[in-house]
């Protein structure tokens, strides 16, 4: 973690990875120093990990002994950390949290953890398991390759378009042409649509969905083949290369992040040492 930056006598700390500084002994100042210590992120670390052995718990665990009331008092504080931290960044961050693919997905993953605590949806609290996820955050790289698929995700429309429009062209051929002979498969949109979405994922290594049409008609490959290769191979292929891109992009920007976080300290060291050798010219 960088320390503060600055130039002159404006001491503020700036955090990185985003344009934000703040005078020193501010509110923001000190925000931002217990958001970027150690001891902080070690606190949310142990939260999450505790969080997640303690959901694992409960689910073998009666519900009506006294041990399953501790857990779940160990899972409510565990969480009020959890929340505190998302707190905490928007707090220091701003609106800067709306351009970070992490902070956006951090937030996600902790308000799906709160459904639970409401009544209606109470049914969803398996779904508190997804807040052991942050812990991508602090594995190496991790928060680049967070970044890299929500960049890859806003790029992906019109690959989802394209995608979503041969899937249909596909669908209807294969319903009006294949129903009649294997209506267990094919015999509506929605039938099909399951049918082919098995083919494009096993690339056709399921005979039970083919294995009638393609034995009633032969020529029947002439259709899965091309589908098989535009939605398996081609379009996928090209989703493959758009994350792979953005995540190479994200890593790339965080290290020239941190190439410029480690100038401006070269910078600030070199203007403190000038300053002392002026001070040491000066009493001699």
């Amino acid at each position: 973690m960088s320390g503060p930056v600055g130039g002159g006598g404006d001491d503020r700390l700036v955090a990185p990875g985003f344009a934000i500084s703040a005078p020193a002994g501010s509110i923001l100042d000190r925000a931002l120093r217990l958001h970027r210590s150690r001891a902080w992120t070690v606190l949310v670390v142990v939260a999450i990990v505790v969080n997640s052995v303690i959901l694992g718990m409960l689910t073998a665990i009666p519900e009506e002994g006294p041990l399953f009331a501790a857990c779940e008092t160990i899972d409510e504080l565990t969480l009020s950390i959890l929340i505190l931290d998302v707190l905490l960044t928007i707090f220091v961050k701003r609106l800067a949290v709306l351009r970070s693919g992490w902070d956006m997905f951090d937030i996600s993953v902790t308000v799906v953890s709160l459904f639970p605590l409401l009544q209606a949806l109470s049914a969803l609290r398996a779904f508190r398991i997804v807040r052991i996820i942050r812990l991508l955050k602090f594995l190496p790289n991790g928060g680049a390759i967070i970044n890299g698929i929500y960049a890859a995700m806003r790029s992906m429309t019109t690959m989802v378009v394209i995608l979503g429009i041969v899937f249909y062209i596909f669908v209807v051929l294969c319903t009006t042409l294949f129903r009649g002979i294997d209506p267990i498969h094919f015999g509506d949109l929605g039938l099909t649509t399951i049918s082919l979405y098995e083919v494009m994922v096993y690339y056709g290594a399921d005979p039970e969905v083919m294995h009638l049409v393609t034995t009633e008609m032969p020529w029947s490959w002439l259709i899965f083949i091309p589908f098989i290769f535009l939605t398996s191979f081609a379009i996928f292929n090209m989703f493959i290369g758009l994350v792979t891109t953005a995540m190479e992009t994200e890593m790339h920007k965080n290290e020239a992040e941190d190439g410029a976080t480690l100038l401006r300290l070269e910078t600030k060291v070199d203007a403190l040492a000038t300053r002392l050798d002026e001070l040491l010219t000066r009493l001699q």
